[in-house]
């Protein structure tokens, strides 16, 4: 992985990374810690720390881990030992279909005193970041943003309407060619995907989404081929006993739409995304309606609204 950072800093300029990482002891990078701990500097005092909690964890693993992995074991009562940034560097490789050498950039931060713990996983493959976070004690990946070019990136097989003068394939085709991709074959029962189109880093495309099986799905697809350009998943959170509940989606748009004083039939379009802050469950709900663009945080437990914005849509 060394030559990854060669490729970015140069031979002078990685000397240089890797003795600011020695000095900061946090997130350097997700750069494998040799046998001695070259990029940890000496931990040693935290490690006896984390073991004086918790005396079952193992004393040579712990070494393996930065300084700032060791403070938030101390922080939260080291309840186990974590995988490790190496670890969760092979775990989003891995999930992403992804060869080391396709990597130019990498960085992995540890999030360890979180209300669900994770490491924080970016890649740059041919010029494009994608993000992923993995669960820091079980190497799960809860989140992550899938390559096309490293799956069938065209779909074969699409239905519904065909080109239109414009070269559109149309909302329609665009869910088709996102269940019909093989790269990850999802059952979405009941589920109804959602579809609008959107205009990110320079170029039109369809967002698909859905939720299935306990995740969230979100395809980006060409609207002039059906290619797949990427792919989101992300595992829904569920509220734990005695936190408050879960209202659900359906609630929290309407929670959004009668704080604007927007009917449904009014919309356009809408999306509605599950996250956490600081252990809280909300949903983020963005929708467009008489020329407007709103963009809505909401509690999931009591709906209510924790922040809002309005704005002309371009």
């Amino acid at each position: 992985m060394i030559k990854n950072m060669n490729k970015r800093f140069g031979k002078a300029g990685l000397a240089l990374f890797l003795a600011m990482a020695l000095l900061v002891g946090g997130a350097v990078t997700a750069l494998a810690a040799p046998a001695g701990g070259l990029f940890q500097g000496d931990t040693s005092a935290l490690v006896e720390r984390v073991l004086a909690i918790n005396g079952s964890l193992d004393a040579d693993a712990l070494a393996q881990l930065t300084s700032e992995e060791l403070r938030d074991l101390i922080r939260t009562g080291a309840p186990d030992m974590p995988i490790g940034q190496q670890a969760a560097y092979d775990a989003a490789l891995a999930w992403a279909g992804l060869d080391e050498s396709d990597v130019t950039v990498i960085d992995v931060d540890p999030e360890l005193d979180e209300y669900t713990p994770y490491y924080d996983v970016e890649l740059n493959v041919d010029g494009r970041e994608y993000d992923y976070t993995v669960a820091a004690y079980t190497g799960e990946v809860l989140y992550g943003e899938q390559p096309a070019a490293n799956k069938a990136a065209l779909v074969t097989g699409i239905t519904g309407p065909v080109f239109d003068a414009a070269g559109d394939i149309g909302e329609d085709a665009a869910v088709a060619a996102a269940l019909a991709w093989d790269g990850l074959p999802v059952d979405i029962g009941d589920a109804a995907p959602r579809v609008r189109a959107d205009y990110d880093d320079g170029r039109y495309h369809y967002d698909v989404t859905f939720e299935a099986g306990g995740y969230g799905y979100e395809y980006e697809v060409d609207p002039a081929t059906g290619e797949l350009l990427s792919l989101q998943i992300e595992k829904l959170y569920t509220a734990p006993a005695g936190s408050g509940g879960d209202i659900g989606r359906d609630a929290a748009i309407t929670a959004a739409l009668d704080h604007a004083g927007v009917a449904a039939g009014d919309v356009t379009w809408s999306e509605c995304k599950q996250d956490t802050d600081d252990g809280r469950l909300e949903y983020e709900v963005d929708f467009r309606a008489g020329g407007m663009e709103y963009e809505y945080t909401i509690d999931a437990a009591s709906g209510a609204v924790l922040d809002f914005d309005k704005e002309t849509a371009d």
